[in-house]
Formats: C-alpha cells, sequence, structure tokens
C-alpha cells in the first residue's frame, strides 16, 4: 500500500517528483498509474479474503494470510526509507539519483490511492467486484482484453505458423530435394566413371598385359626357333667338323705326308690364281 509510512509511498513519491521533471503528462501517466494499481490490489484483497462473507463461503486458509503476512512485513521494512539519510544512503548504495520533491506529489499520491479505495469499496457493496458495474458484453470485451489476443493471433501467430510450415514444405520439397537430386546426380556420375574406368583404364591395362605377353610369347617363340636353333645347329657343325678333325689324327706319318702335299697343291694353286 503506498501510503505513509510504508515503503511503497515513498518510492511512488519519487518517481512521481521524477516524472514531474520531465513533464506534467507523464506526471498525469503516473497518477492515472496509481490509482488503476490501487484499485487493481483492493479489488483483488476484496475477491480473495475480503471483509464480507456469508456462511457458503469458507475462511480463508492460514497460507493465504501467511503470504499476504509477508508482503506486508517487506512493505514495513522498506518504511526505513522515510529516516533522513536512508534515501539518500540507498541511493549512494546504488549509484543512483533522487529527484527533488516539489510537495504536491505525495498529497496527489494519496488523493488518487483514497478514491482508487472508495471505488474499490462501494463495487464490492453493490457486489460488482467481479463485473465492476459494466454490462455484460462489455465486461467480456474486457475479460478478453478488448479483443487483442484473438487480433495477435489472426495478425501474428496464424501467419507465423502458416509461413512456418510453408517454409518446412519448401525446404522438404526444394532445398532437400535439391540435396536428394545432387547426391543421384554424384552417383550416377560415380556409376559412370566406375564403368569408364573398367572399360578405358582398366582395358588398358588388360590390353597392354595382353601384348606384352604376346611380345613374351613371339620373343620365346623366336628364341626357342631362331637364336637357340642356331646356337644348336653351330654345335653341331662344330662337333661335326671335331669329329672329321679327328678323323685325320689317325697317327700313321704317310697319311700326313699325303695332307701336307694336298695343301701345298691348294697353297699354291690359290697363289697362282690370285695372280
Amino acid at each position: 500500500a503506498a501510503v505513509p509510512p510504508l515503503g511503497g509511498a515513498y518510492t511512488k513519491d519519487l518517481i512521481l517528483a521524477a516524472a514531474a521533471e520531465r513533464g506534467p503528462w507523464l506526471a498525469f501517466g503516473v497518477l492515472l498509474a496509481g490509482a488503476m494499481s490501487a484499485l487493481y490490489a483492493g479489488r483483488l484483497y476484496l475477491l480473495a479474503i475480503g471483509v464480507r462473507r456469508d456462511a457458503a463461503n469458507a475462511p480463508s486458509p492460514y497460507w493465504e494470510r501467511a503470504a499476504m503476512a509477508a508482503l506486508a512485513a517487506l512493505s514495513l521494512a522498506l518504511g526505513v526509507l522515510w529516516i533522513p539519510g536512508a534515501a539518500s544512503a540507498a541511493a549512494d548504495l546504488v549509484g543512483g539519483r533522487l529527484a527533488r520533491s516539489a510537495g504536491w506529489e505525495l498529497p496527489a499520491s494519496l488523493l488518487a490511492i483514497a478514491l482508487a479505495a472508495a471505488a474499490a469499496w462501494g463495487l464490492s457493496r453493490r457486489d460488482a467486484l467481479l463485473h465492476l458495474g459494466l454490462p455484460q458484453k462489455t465486461g467480456d470485451r474486457l475479460a478478453e482484453w478488448l479483443g487483442i489476443p484473438t487480433l495477435a493471433t489472426r495478425l501474428v501467430v496464424t501467419p507465423t505458423l502458416g509461413a512456418a510450415r510453408a517454409l518446412a514444405a519448401f525446404d522438404d520439397r526444394v532445398v532437400d530435394a535439391g540435396v536428394r537430386a545432387a547426391g543421384g546426380v554424384a552417383a550416377g556420375l560415380s556409376r559412370l566413371l566406375a564403368w569408364w574406368g573398367e572399360r578405358s583404364a582398366d582395358g588398358a591395362v588388360l590390353g597392354v598385359a595382353r601384348l606384352t605377353l604376346g611380345a613374351a610369347a613371339v620373343s620365346r617363340a623366336a628364341d626357342d626357333r631362331g637364336v637357340d636353333a642356331a646356337i644348336e645347329r653351330t654345335a653341331l657343325g662344330v662337333r661335326h667338323a671335331g669329329g672329321w678333325a679327328r678323323t685325320l689324327q689317325s697317327g700313321l706319318s704317310h697319311q700326313y705326308y699325303v695332307i701336307a702335299a694336298v695343301g701345298t697343291v691348294l697353297a699354291i694353286l690359290a697363289a697362282f690364281l690370285r695372280r
């Protein structure tokens, strides 16, 4: 409750003074907000705990009274700000500045609170705290916050959810589809390159291997039928020549004389033919 000597009254007086430094309309707005807060607090208290109860209403639970007592104790504790110098010390502690009061703020605030409390008491006496004496339709509209939640749902929530669903569908059908298509293309290219590698690179390797094997086969045939055959024939000729030469080595001197004579004749004929 923003009444002296409670802490809420001191802080409210400073808030109103700070608003008045900015302009009269801001100060009026603070007074109006204070009156509405007092009306709301009085209405809440009278509806939740109340001062008029009939036989059908049960007494307030102890925990409700304990909660109210705790809040009241805090408000009483903040009343220390009314002690001279306490508010300045608190301002220095938090690094703030206290607004200068012109003297009218506290009476104006108390007047607003008194009017709000009287309004709440009058509504309670008329059993009009729930509907505030307003017509049913007007009360329903106010209970619905003048349709602002419905308007926000239709203008903000529903379009936002629709846009989210559209973006999700776009992501599934376009973005993800593109990713899936790219993956399919990559897989197809991979299979194509694998097929080409088997038909070209691997084919070239196999072709070179076949040529090498063919060349090796030709080389082996040439070696078997050419080089080896020539070597074998040469060796065979040498063998025959050696055998024929061995037949001349008979150990008979007259045969040697005949060979020497034949050789001499052949040498003379060769010398004569050269001329």
